[in-house]
């Protein structure tokens, strides 16, 4: 339904770098509050991922939990760190809903031993083949247990209508065909409105020109309304938010974001190398890549690398959405995960 994915960055004190990253969305109630639904699927290492997991379903409203298709002894095997660690404590948690993807036919009675001896009550629902059943069956739960008389507090349980769709940005928006009408005379000199500063497109006049004859093939174009938004100027995204978060993937030592056409950076974190000489060999590599993607057939493609040497990685790839702009980030070798920053990356959203 278009709802906008947040992302939580969770740091060490101290320490610039981002241990975890979770994401969220914020569902609207019809009070107007909001039920913030955590995925637990925490970008981070094996070990800080099971212990975050473990605290957003200590600490939740509703725990959910979507088990696959798993046999007896592995379901049973997998389940032991939740159940010690709802006994453990402490567990505010009091409602944990299990959702089977696939065969349900354990789940029940494991889910009983899950809570044994707790105040956590277990609820199993029927198997859901669907992303949207599941949200049927998350939905109904919470409105059982949660929702207060009334519908106040009750969620949408049709998961296209649970979040308001967001507005169409303006720059996409599908444009009307202007009018046939005859176009306005253009007013005398005296009555030009005065230039807008800072709106693209309207030329500074001279204080003192001189005044000219009009013709009959001039066609004055109408004043700009003061509602009108400009239009956005080459260079007028800002980068700086978007490189600081990619340098916070695990390891990146130095982060630029270039024109590779020109080989300057736009914005740049961290370091060294300096931005210029990242910005310059980034464009480079890009430009060796196209032009090998070439001479072996391939065609134009979307060219992006990750090299490696003994003390070091680089990634390159293209910024979404932006042609022509690249990012070049640099990783410790030792300590920094490949295969991981570049899944970071790719859930980093670039700026509109």
């Amino acid at each position: 339904s278009g709802a906008r994915v947040q992302r939580l960055m969770i740091r060490r004190q101290g320490h610039g770098l981002a241990l975890a990253v979770l994401q969220f969305v914020e569902v609207p109630l019809a009070d107007g509050a909001v039920v913030r639904v955590y995925s637990t699927d925490v970008n981070s290492d094996a070990t800080t991922r099971q212990a975050l997991s473990r605290v957003l379903l200590g600490w939740s409203r509703l725990g959910v939990m979507m088990v696959g298709e798993m046999a007896p002894h592995a379901l049973t095997a997998a389940l032991m760190p939740l159940r010690e660690a709802i006994g453990r404590g402490p567990w505010p948690n009091r409602e944990l809903l299990l959702v089977p993807l696939g065969s349900g036919a354990n789940l029940a009675a494991k889910g009983q031993q899950l809570a044994a001896g707790s105040a956590v009550q277990v609820h199993v629902t029927p198997q859901a083949a669907k992303p949207k059943q599941i949200w049927t069956f998350v939905g109904g739960t919470w409105n059982r247990l949660l929702g207060q008389p009334g519908g106040e507090r009750r969620l949408e349980t049709d998961i296209a209508r649970a979040v308001p769709k967001p507005p169409v940005p303006w720059s996409e928006a599908n444009t009307q065909p202007m009018s046939l009408e005859p176009l306005p005379p253009r007013p005398p000199a005296a009555q030009v409105p005065p230039v807008v500063p800072g709106v693209p497109g309207v030329a500074t006049a001279p204080t003192a020109a001189a005044p000219r004859a009009p013709t009959a093939a001039a066609t004055p174009l109408p004043p700009i309304p003061a509602a009108t938004r400009p239009m956005p100027l080459p260079g007028g995204t800002s980068w700086q938010t978007y490189v600081e978060r990619c340098a916070s993937v695990r390891g990146a030592v130095a982060c630029c974001v270039f024109d590779s056409h020109t080989m300057q950076p736009l914005a740049s974190a961290g370091g060294p190398p300096h931005p210029d000489r990242l910005a310059q060999q980034g464009a480079a590599l890009l430009s060796a890549i196209a032009d090998s993607t070439r001479a072996l057939g391939f065609g134009a493609t979307r060219s992006e690398a990750a090299i490696s040497t003994p003390t070091h990685h680089l990634l390159l790839r293209p910024v979404p959405g932006h042609p022509g702009v690249a990012l070049h980030v640099v990783l410790q070798a030792e300590g920094a995960n490949l295969t991981l920053a570049r899944m970071q990356l790719e859930r980093i959203d670039a700026p509109n």
